[in-house]
């Protein structure tokens, strides 16, 4: 479910930049990791079975498999960038809320 859209107004700024939209949802840097994945993988094969002459047979991987394998995949990722630190903090955007929209 989207979430509603926040109005800040930034005091002190130029007039084309005192009023900013922010949206309340949006997906983290797993989960633009995970379909950015996801949109490389969906044509992904496993090996299958071997035909009569002795070559290897391949099958497309269900939606489940390839899910799965662009999950594990983000999980190890984004716990080697904490593991390294290769990560800072923003500080939070300096506004005030004046309007919220359903």
């Amino acid at each position: 479910m989207k979430k509603p859209e926040v109005i800040s107004v930034n005091p002190g700024s130029r007039v084309d930049e005192q009023i900013t939209i922010n949206e309340r949802e949006r997906l983290t840097d797993e989960g633009r990791f995970l379909l950015d994945l996801l949109r490389s993988a969906v044509y992904a094969c496993r090996p299958d079975s071997v035909s009569s002459t002795g070559e290897q047979l391949y099958r497309q991987c269900t939606p489940q498999e390839v899910v799965s394998r662009a999950v594990e995949i983000t999980q190890l990722t984004f716990a080697a960038v904490d593991a390294n630190e290769w990560k800072v903090e923003i500080p939070p955007f300096p506004g005030e809320v004046v309007k919220r929209f359903p």
